[in-house]
This record gives C-alpha cells, sequence and structure tokens, in this order.
C-alpha cells in the first residue's frame, strides 16, 4: 500500500512538472486521526500563534506552563519575531526538550487558537 501511495505521488509530481502545471504540495500522513497535513501551513500557523498570543494563551497549549510562556514571550520581545521552528527553539526551556517533544509542542501550536 505504501510502495503504491509512493509511486502514485511521484506519478503525478513528474506529470505536473512535465506538463508545466504548478508545483505541487506534498503532505504528509500523522500517526493521529488529522489525515495529510500541509507542513508548510502548520508552520506557517505555529510561528504566526507563538509570534501574537498573550502568555496567558500560551498556557492553553498542552507542554506550555507559566514559565514555558513567559520565556517565550520574553525571547520574541528581546529578539522579534519568531520565523522559523529554529527560532522557537532557541528559547530557554524549549531549547533543552528533546526533539520529539519539542516537535509534538511545535505541532499543538499549530492548532492553537
Amino acid at each position: 500500500m505504501i510502495m503504491l501511495k509512493s509511486n502514485i505521488l511521484l506519478f503525478s509530481i513528474i506529470s505536473m512538472l512535465a506538463f508545466g502545471m504548478a508545483t505541487p504540495t506534498l503532505a504528509i500522513e500523522p500517526a493521529t486521526a488529522m489525515g495529510a497535513v500541509n507542513l508548510d501551513k502548520m508552520t506557517a500557523a505555529a510561528l504566526h500563534y507563538s509570534n501574537t498570543a498573550t502568555a496567558e494563551q500560551l498556557m492553553t497549549v498542552q507542554g506550555i506552563d507559566d514559565v514555558k510562556a513567559k520565556a517565550i514571550v520574553d525571547y520574541r520581545t528581546t529578539n522579534g519575531s519568531f520565523l522559523t521552528m529554529s527560532d522557537l527553539r532557541k528559547v530557554p526551556g524549549l531549547n533543552t526538550m528533546s526533539s520529539s517533544a519539542f516537535q509534538a509542542l511545535f505541532d499543538r501550536l499549530s492548532y492553537a487558537r
């Protein structure tokens, strides 16, 4: 099944490029019930929320306590907006998280409202 999906995706990409159509947006299938997710939109949403949310709003995201929320706001105030996931990773308290824990937190930020 995975091989079939890979072949279909590869064929679609080659066809689109060969016929001058728009470059396809690749999606992944996370191990959740969310289905296919556009990584660029997820990243943009997480960074937007990280750049605009108050400490109180950030604390509504699972995995962000008052210390991490304050650190995010303080870092953003001192250094400017987060432009990449790596920028957010520099925040004290987030920079010591394992890669998988940070990725899970970043994913939750992309769905925060």
